[in-house]
């Protein structure tokens, strides 16, 4: 059975994730940093506690994706580039319904926002809603069958 997370740890890497969202542009790092703030509550004030492999699967998800942010993900360890992004479909079908349902919402609130920068940024009128095509409207866009989870419009 592994060790438990030490909380210092948890905190520092918190933080450390806190900073790699200053990169991020604004909408996105609101979005970043309501959402990081909220599943480290959610997990320090889960009923039942979380079991010590429970804390080190969310320390190893949350180290991923700061590797993420910080470009050193970009890499497997045998020294060839990671091309793939999106969660696997396998991950996704093990999510319990809640689980998937927050997931969907907060792509959902990305691409939105992600939208509403490139047309802030390119000067465009219309807004992200408009842009928003059928399949991500209805959250089409993670992983499932014969979608494609890079694209939102799928």
């Amino acid at each position: 059975m592994p060790k438990p997370c030490h909380p210092k740890t948890l905190l520092q890497l918190f933080g450390k994730i806190l900073r790699l969202h200053r990169k991020l542009p604004p909408p996105m790092r609101s979005i970043g940093d309501r959402y990081l703030r909220d599943e480290f509550r959610r997990h320090r004030d889960a009923q039942p506690p979380l079991t010590s492999t429970q804390w080190h699967e969310f320390r190893a998800q949350w180290q991923a994706y700061a590797n993420m942010l910080d470009g050193t993900a970009d890499r497997l360890p045998d020294g060839t580039e990671n091309v793939q992004g999106g969660l696997a479909v396998d991950v996704v079908k093990e999510l319990n319904p809640q689980q998937q349902e927050r997931l969907l919402a907060l792509q959902r609130e990305a691409y939105r926002a992600g939208m509403a920068l490139h047309a802030e940024l390119k000067g465009d009128t219309l807004l992200p809603e408009e842009r928003v095509g059928e399949g991500a409207a209805e959250g089409n866009f993670v992983g499932g069958e014969g979608g494609d989870r890079g694209s939102p419009n799928q």
